[in-house]
C-alpha cells in the first residue's frame, strides 16, 4: 500500500491548466507535474466528477477531440487512482448545504470528504477557495488566483 501522504488530489483547474498549454496556469501546472515525475508523489487521486468537469471544461476551451483524448489519457493512467463518490454523496451534498456562504462548489466538497477520509494532505488545484478547507494544502500555493 502507498504511503497516504505520497498521494495528491487533483481538481479540475489544475488538470485544465496541465491539458490546456494556452491556460494562464498551464506553466505552474507543468511544474506540478514534473514534481510527480521526480517521486514528491506515488500517485495521483481523481474523484470522478473532477474528471467530468474537466472533460467538460476542456471540450468548451480546446474542442472535442482534444477531451476525448485527455479523457482517454485520464481514464487509462496507471499513476491515478479513481475515487466514485456513489454512496458518499450524501454526505457531501449536506457539507455543501452547511456552508455560511456557498464558496465550494459541490465537487469541492467532494474533493475535501475524499481528502478527509483518506487523509490525503495536498492537492493540485488553482482554486483559492481550498485555502479555507483544514488540513489539505494547495499545490503549488504561490501563484494560484484563478476559481473552478
Amino acid at each position: 500500500m502507498i504511503s497516504e501522504n505520497r498521494r495528491l488530489l487533483v481538481d479540475t483547474s489544475y488538470l485544465v491548466a496541465h491539458f490546456h498549454t494556452k491556460d494562464a496556469h498551464h506553466g505552474s501546472a507543468q511544474g506540478v507535474q514534473d514534481q510527480f515525475m521526480s517521486g514528491r508523489w506515488d500517485e495521483l487521486v481523481l474523484i470522478d466528477a473532477v474528471f467530468a468537469e474537466t472533460v467538460t471544461v476542456l471540450a468548451a476551451r480546446t474542442g472535442y477531440g482534444r477531451a476525448k483524448q485527455v479523457g482517454d489519457l485520464l481514464r487509462n493512467g496507471d499513476e491515478i487512482t479513481w475515487v466514485h463518490m456513489g454512496d458518499r454523496m450524501d454526505g457531501v451534498w449536506h457539507r455543501y448545504l452547511a456552508q455560511p456562504d456557498g464558496r465550494l462548489s459541490v465537487v469541492d466538497c467532494a474533493i475535501w470528504t475524499v481528502a478527509e477520509e483518506s487523509r490525503i494532505p495536498e492537492i493540485a488545484t488553482f482554486d483559492r477557495s481550498f485555502d479555507d478547507v483544514p488540513g489539505l494544502k494547495r499545490v503549488p500555493h504561490e501563484d494560484a488566483n484563478a476559481s473552478s
